[in-house]
């Protein structure tokens, strides 16, 4: 009796992709630079074993990162056998049940751990430990795939939880309730980019009371502006502007003025571009240069704590001009989008690369795009430029935040001046397609 044929998920993916295993190791390189991993070794030798189902040794992390960003799977998924014989979902949609039910549990989790709050008391000699932790998944937020990121980042808020509920010595307390609280936001924040909104909002509730405990006014302010940063999203700008502000008289209780004040100004000029509100979007945007401004001549070498963290928690120059791009689009200021466009993604590229983020970096490209095609700038072909660079990226880049301002450029591109132009048919197909494949990474809300 003839023996069916055993496979990997990783041999697989290559097959569908007609990749040789020479080939593979060149895109997996080309990979780890653009994804700025340095240490990244995989021979030849070894990628067989691995296709072969002989893992040996675990997979370096920096490693198991670059191919899980590559292949969009885990690794242990990867490297696990597949039977022949049996029907393969698609490749593209393997993960997603997992990371709903990843997401979902984690929420749960954290409001469940909201109710210890009131009770426990804490300390513990390795918050160093889990502030580095906490510090090295921030940076990969902004650069690594999101679904391994959540999976750390679930890990250490479990270890946090462990830490305050074993009641160690008390003098920890503040410091754990701010490294867990910090964490449960991350985590609200990823369950947001997944897809999730209710899981988001189970875990700002945990993060919420952990600040209060920790009496935390940067971990609110910055809870608070994630929130006025979902309601301008979903148009909900008035609520946005309303939460800002909130927001902004928390931070200026802080210690030392940190960039979530820079952030909140560029989030209230969203908000009054998108209720038209030119002038105050302008003002607000000037307010986040004058923060940024104060902190670097008033408060050098004395960042706040979430600068310190860096990552996703700190508001970075590039990501500042990324706002300005989108807030200038908003008030008919395509020329002004373009340059902030432009700034953003030259200041991702040439910054380091722990702080590039590649999602804003993808969702810049939108904007120039956007911007070229509005008068007086009204170059297709400019647009085109911009769109194909985007086409170009990864699956992994084409994220779901990308359907808005693709949905946006689309409306903009059937227009009636644009009838008959064979480049804005192009165009509009191109666009329809990229919005397609976003989609299909949503994960489904049903379980958040």
């Amino acid at each position: 009796m003839a023996t069916r044929s055993r496979v990997t998920l990783l041999q697989r993916l290559m097959k569908q992709r007609r990749l040789t295993r020479e080939r593979t190791l060149d895109i997996l390189e080309q990979r780890a630079r653009h994804m700025g991993v340095r240490d990244f070794a995989l021979s030849l030798r070894q990628l067989d074993r691995w296709l072969s189902g002989e893992l040996g040794t675990e997979p370096r992390p920096t490693t198991c990162r670059v191919v899980e960003a590559e292949f969009e799977q885990p690794i242990e998924r990867l490297l696990a056998f597949l039977d022949d014989e049996r029907p393969q979902a698609d490749p593209q949609t393997v993960a997603e049940p997992e990371a709903t039910d990843v997401v979902a549990r984690a929420a749960r989790d954290s409001a469940t751990f909201a109710l210890w709050t009131d009770s426990n008391r804490i300390g513990g000699a390795t918050l160093d430990l889990l502030r580095g932790r906490l510090a090295v998944l921030a940076c990969d937020y902004v650069n690594s795939p999101l679904t391994p990121v959540f999976r750390e980042l679930v890990d250490l808020r479990d270890d946090l939880v462990a830490v305050i509920t074993g009641r160690p010595d008390p003098a920890g307390l503040r410091e754990a309730y701010f490294l867990a609280g910090t964490t449960c936001a991350m985590l609200a924040y990823a369950s947001g980019d997944l897809g999730h909104p209710r899981a988001a909002m189970l875990q700002t509730q945990a993060a919420m009371a952990c600040a209060e405990r920790a009496a935390s006014p940067i971990l609110t302010a910055w809870l608070l502006g994630n929130r006025a940063m979902t309601c301008e999203w979903y148009g909900q700008p008035a609520q946005a502007l309303r939460l800002a502000a909130e927001a902004v008289a928390h931070a200026r209780m802080a210690r030392v003025p940190g960039t979530v004040l820079v952030r909140l100004a560029a989030i209230q000029a969203r908000a009054h571009a998108r209720m038209g509100q030119a002038a105050q979007a302008r003002q607000a945007m000037d307010h986040a240069a004058a923060a940024r401004d104060l902190i670097e001549a008033g408060y050098p070498g004395q960042p706040d704590e979430f600068d310190e963290i860096g990552g996703i928690l700190t508001f970075t120059l590039a990501k500042q001009h990324f706002y300005g791009g989108s807030t200038f689009l908003r008030v008919e200021d395509p020329v002004a989008a373009h340059r902030a466009a432009l700034a953003a993604i030259d200041s991702y590229g040439c910054g380091p690369a722990d702080q590039r983020s590649y999602g804003d970096e993808t969702l810049a490209w939108v904007d120039v795009a956007a911007a070229r095609v509005r008068q007086p700038i009204d170059d297709l072909d400019g647009a085109s430029e911009a769109l194909d660079v985007i086409l170009g990226l990864p699956a992994a880049l084409q994220i779901p935040a990308l359907i808005q301002p693709l949905s946006e450029l689309r409306s903009e591109l059937s227009q009636s001046r644009y009838q008959g132009a064979v480049i804005a048919d192009r165009l509009r197909d191109a666009i329809d397609g990229l919005v397609e494949t976003c989609r299909r990474r949503v994960v489904s809300e049903g379980s958040g």
